[in-house]
Parts: C-alpha cells; sequence; structure tokens
C-alpha cells in the first residue's frame, strides 16, 4: 500500500471517529433532555402532570421574588446559563419571537422568565445585562444553589457540570423546554427545541384565550 493510500485510510478513519462522536454526544444530549419522564403528555397540553411549584429567587434587579410575584401572569419560563454558546441563545430568542406575536390583547398578560442553573456565575448583574439583549421585559432569576437546586427539583430540571479537558472551566448541560404555566402556576405546555416560534405563538394564543371564556 503506498503512503498517501495510508495517509488518505487514516483521515477517512479519523473522520469517521469524529462523526460517531458528534453523534453519541448528541443522543447523550438528547437522553438527558428526555429525562423529564414523569412528563406525559395529552395530545399538546401537559396540564394535570407534577410540574411547577413554590421558589423564592433573585431577581435581575437583585430583589428577592417568588413564584407569588407572578400569579396575575402567564409564564414562559426556560432553564439555561448565559455562558451557554447556542442552545439558550436560541431557544431564548425563539421564546422572544413567539411572545412579540401574541395578540396585543393576550401579550400583556404573558411574562417572558429564564432562569439560571449556573447562580456561580450568573450574578443578578450578569443576569441584568444578558436578559437585556433579548427583551426589556424579560425577567432574569438567579440565586443560591439551594435555590436553584429547589427550583430545578420543581419544574423536574436536569442539569450537570461539565468541567473542560484542562479542568479549568466548565460549562453546563442541561434539558431545554420552555414552559407555559398559568397564573396559579400550573402547567399549561411544554414547548420543546422542535418548537417553532409560530406553533408556540399560535398554542399560547389559543389556551389563553379559552381559559378567558370559562
Amino acid at each position: 500500500m503506498s503512503a498517501m493510500k495510508k495517509i488518505l485510510y487514516i483521515l477517512i478513519a479519523a473522520l469517521l471517529i469524529a462523526l460517531a462522536l458528534v453523534v453519541q454526544k448528541q443522543m447523550n444530549f438528547s437522553q438527558k433532555n428526555n429525562n423529564v419522564a414523569t412528563i406525559v403528555s395529552t395530545g399538546s397540553t401537559y396540564i394535570g402532570t407534577d410540574i411547577g411549584g413554590p421558589f423564592r429567587m433573585i431577581n435581575h434587579n437583585g430583589v428577592e421574588v417568588s413564584n407569588r410575584s407572578f400569579a396575575d401572569r402567564y409564564k414562559l419560563i426556560y432553564f439555561g446559563f448565559t455562558y451557554c454558546p447556542s442552545i439558550c441563545p436560541t431557544e431564548l430568542q425563539k421564546m422572544v419571537m413567539a411572545y412579540r406575536e401574541l395578540p396585543e390583547d393576550i401579550k400583556p398578560l404573558v411574562q417572558m422568565i429564564f432562569v439560571s442553573v449556573d447562580p456561580e456565575r450568573d450574578t443578578p448583574e450578569v443576569m441584568n445585562e444578558y436578559v437585556s439583549l433579548f427583551d426589556p421585559t424579560m425577567i432574569g432569576l438567579t440565586g443560591t444553589q439551594k435555590q436553584v437546586n429547589e427550583i430545578k427539583e420543581e419544574y423536574k430540571v436536569y442539569s450537570a457540570k461539565v468541567a473542560n479537558e484542562a479542568n479549568t472551566d466548565y460549562t453546563v448541560d442541561h434539558s431545554s423546554y420552555i414552559y407555559f404555566m398559568s397564573p396559579d402556576d400550573q402547567i399549561l405546555d411544554l414547548f420543546k427545541m422542535t418548537s417553532t416560534p409560530e406553533e408556540i405563538t399560535e398554542q399560547i394564543s389559543k389556551m389563553v384565550f379559552a381559559r378567558q371564556q370559562i
């Protein structure tokens, strides 16, 4: 076998290994993202599932808040972290796009909330700067590790630190859903990464309108 052929075979093998690692990483993330195993879908709604509950956090202005602080609003809630390179910005932008297309009589009834799963780095100051990049009405929530763990448990959120190879820094692996909650903190719907802004807008509009007729 010529030297050129050997090099070609080595390059092909390396490419196949790299591709396999990427696929495996994506499968692992998808599996963790599906760890909200207690969520059972009935059509497009999740009403009656054990998701959501009381919490106490610090908002992006440094003020302590609780779930009761948003008792007059429907909530669109996303859990992530500000150092997230791609998934969090994409999902938050999608949430904003969906929110901005809501009918004018429904939009004031909905509050967008971004909850950090990385309180070690996501201080109120960091959260303030971050949420302002997306929409001035978005609220960022952080807190102590204990507070974050408690709200994660209430919302069945998965997250875990992942150190880099040199163990000098870390990222955070986490589930990725947009929660749509009622004013009384009942889960109304759960939007996945495959949900489009248009689908989210349509579903929220239909559900809020239907509840207003009751």
